[in-house]
């Protein structure tokens, strides 16, 4: 029977034996068998033979194992008798992920069990393995691990061994440990790959983040998104609606107290907002006057009406046809500033431009 399991082994080691990645390891450990066997616990050392699997139900299995463990002088149960075991088995390893470095796995497979004394109820016998075990690699060709396998003796009247060990391997050959890398797609062309793509089928030309999703872009930062902006050249300054289109415009034209005259260094502005309606000949615009609270009400609304006909009357000199402009004042009203302080009522102190569809 032992010839036959030897044979065995070396035949498909042979038939194995193909261009693929090699690891080889040595191993310590120990044996608890089971109270049946009449044996102490004992340690064990060993040396394995890895091949990636390629032949047998390879997309179950990664690892084709070949194990050789000697258990030396272990002793019976309340005996002075003593006996080494040595241990032959071919197993199949399967890895549940692969978390870079660390990889999980669990192993099945047959092995012979052989004793050089054997007495009681231990037997050479045919053996079953089953067992998980955690292989951490230190560079990409050496790695520690660690096993636990449950190893079942079937010509024992099928008794168990827990086994346990610890061990260093060297992974060599064509490849190394990792799997060839696949083919890097980009199905919808977005920049990023599909394994990465959180948002496949993004359309084409549309911006995106890095996890391939689009990026919400207001290139005209008027607070609404490309997506949805029907008016998408608008003038920073503009409020807008829920369209993205002008709703009014503060031209930043301030006055100094009881003047209203429009002072040169407004001029860039003004010319901006110009601009800005020559882009959109659909486009009105009513210019509205204020004040800040200083004085009686009657003077600040016709101070207030001086202001926005003056600054209209610097648009039209600008380019803007005179039909499409009105002016009005308010005084006091609508103050974007407090009152109660200098600064506040120099912002008071305004002209603003409402559009009109």
């Amino acid at each position: 029977m032992k010839k036959v399991i030897l044979s065995t082994i070396v035949a498909a080691s042979l038939a194995f034996a193909v261009e693929q990645p090699y690891e080889v390891g040595l191993t310590l450990g120990g044996t608890s068998p089971e109270s049946d066997l009449k044996l102490d616990n004992h340690s064990n050392y060993g040396i394995r033979f890895g091949i990636e699997n390629n032949l047998i139900l390879e997309n179950i299995f990664d690892t084709i194992e070949f194990a050789y463990e000697r258990s030396k002088d272990a002793d019976y149960d309340n005996s002075t008798l003593e006996t080494n075991v040595n241990r032959y088995s071919v197993n199949m390893l399967h890895n549940f992920g692969d978390f870079e470095a660390l990889i999980p796995y669990g192993l099945v497979g047959l092995g012979y069990e052989d004793f050089s004394k054997e007495l009681r109820n231990t037997n050479d016998s045919v053996t079953t393995n089953l067992g998980l075990g955690l292989k951490y690699f230190l560079t990409d060709n050496v790695s520690v691990r660690g096993e636990v396998r449950d190893q079942i003796n079937l010509e024992s009247d099928i008794e168990h061994e827990l086994i346990y060990t610890v061990g260093l391997g060297y992974a060599f050959g064509a490849t190394s440990k990792k799997a060839p890398e696949l083919v890097l797609l980009d199905t919808d062309g977005d920049g990023v790959y599909d394994k990465d793509d959180k948002c496949p089928n993004t359309p084409a030309g549309v911006t995106v983040n890095s996890d391939g999703c689009p990026i919400l872009l207001d290139t005209d930062g008027d607070g609404i998104y490309d997506k949805d902006d029907k008016c998408p050249n608008t003038l920073k300054g503009f409020n807008v609606d829920s369209d993205g289109c002008a709703i009014d415009y503060n031209l930043n034209v301030n006055f100094d107290t009881n003047k209203y005259f429009v002072k040169e260094l407004y001029n860039e502005k003004l010319i901006k907002f110009v601009d800005f309606m020559n882009m959109m000949p659909q486009y009105k615009a009513q210019i509205n006057g204020y004040t800040d609270s200083m004085g009686a009400e009657s003077y600040n609304m016709k101070l207030s009406e001086k202001r926005a006909k003056s600054v209209m009357g610097r648009l039209i000199e600008l380019g803007i046809d005179k039909d499409r402009l009105t002016y009005k004042g308010y005084g006091i009203q609508n103050p974007v500033a407090s009152n109660e302080t200098k600064d506040g009522r120099a912002e008071n102190r305004r002209v603003e431009a409402q559009i009109i569809k």
